[in-house]
C-alpha cells in the first residue's frame, strides 16, 4: 500500500498555524497585519487543507478512472492547492512589510507588489536590517524551494493549468475510445442522444488511473501527486512556522 498524503503531520501543524495566528491577531494593533493574517492566510489554509484531503481520498492507491466530475474536480483542487500556498506566503511578506513600514505600504503600487514577496533580495535585506536574523536565514535556506514553486503556480494561474487525467489508455484503449466516441457523435447528431451518451461514459470508463499530474510550463512534464504534495507542503509548512515564529518576536 503506498503512502498517502501525510494527514498524520500536517494537519496538527494546521491547528498550530490557527492557534498561533490567532494569538498574534489579539496582540497586533496594525489592522493591515491582521487581515493578511487572519483573513489572508487563514482562510487560505482551509482551502488548502480541504485541497490536500480531498485530493488524497480521490487519487490515493486509485486504479479505476476517475469520472468526469471526479476529473473536474481534482484539476480543481491541484491547482487551487498551489494558487494558494504562493499566495499564502505573499500575505505573510505583506504582514511582514506592514510591521517594518506601518504607515508607507500601498498595495496598489506595483514597486511593493514586487517587493512583498519572501524570496525578494530587497525584502529579505529590510528584514536583516530591523533585526530578524532568524527569519533571513530560514527564509534563504527555502530559497531554492520557493524558486522551483514557480513552476506550479505561473502556469496554473497565467497559462495552462495543471492537468490530472481521469486515466492512461494502452493502444488498445486508444483505439476503443477512439471508436466510442465516433459511436456517440453519430448517434447523438442522430436524435438518439441516451443511447449517444450511454457510449460516451463507456469510453471515459477506459484504461487505468495513474497518479499524476502534468505541468506544460511550457514543455510537458509529469509528477507524482502524492510525492510532490508531501514534498511542497513541509517545506511550505518550515516557510510559514518561520514568519509566525521569528517574524513578528519584534512586535
Amino acid at each position: 500500500m503506498n503512502i498517502g498524503i501525510d494527514r498524520d503531520q500536517f494537519l496538527p501543524m494546521h491547528s498550530s498555524i490557527t492557534e498561533l495566528v490567532l494569538e498574534l491577531c489579539r496582540t497586533i494593533n496594525s489592522e493591515h497585519i491582521k487581515r493578511h493574517l487572519h483573513r489572508g492566510l487563514l482562510v487560505r489554509l482551509s482551502m488548502i487543507e480541504r485541497a490536500l484531503i480531498e485530493l488524497d481520498e480521490t487519487t490515493h492507491n486509485r486504479t479505476e478512472p476517475l469520472s468526469i466530475y471526479q476529473s473536474d474536480q481534482v484539476c480543481l483542487l491541484i491547482n487551487s492547492y498551489y494558487i494558494n500556498i504562493c499566495g499564502s506566503m505573499d500575505n505573510l511578506a505583506w504582514a511582514l512589510l506592514y510591521k517594518l513600514n506601518p504607515k508607507n505600504i500601498d498595495e496598489n503600487n506595483c514597486d511593493h507588489r514586487k517587493l512583498a514577496t519572501l524570496s525578494n533580495l530587497t525584502f529579505k535585506n529590510q528584514l536583516k536590517s530591523n533585526g530578524l536574523i532568524k527569519l533571513t536565514e530560514s527564509l534563504n535556506n527555502l530559497q531554492d524551494w520557493i524558486a522551483d514553486l514557480k513552476k506550479f503556480r505561473d502556469p496554473s494561474a497565467h497559462r495552462i493549468p495543471l492537468i490530472i487525467s481521469p486515466s492512461i489508455l494502452s493502444k488498445i484503449d486508444l483505439a476503443k475510445y477512439t471508436d466510442l466516441d465516433q459511436e456517440a457523435a453519430d448517434l447523438i447528431s442522430n436524435g438518439r442522444r441516451s443511447e449517444g451518451m450511454e457510449k460516451f461514459y463507456e469510453k471515459c470508463s477506459l484504461g487505468t488511473f495513474s497518479p499524476i499530474f502534468i505541468c506544460e510550463n511550457p514543455e510537458f512534464a509529469a509528477y507524482p501527486i502524492i510525492g510532490q504534495l508531501n514534498h511542497d507542503h513541509t517545506h511550505w509548512l518550515k516557510a510559514v512556522f518561520s514568519v509566525l515564529d521569528h517574524g513578528f518576536t519584534l512586535a
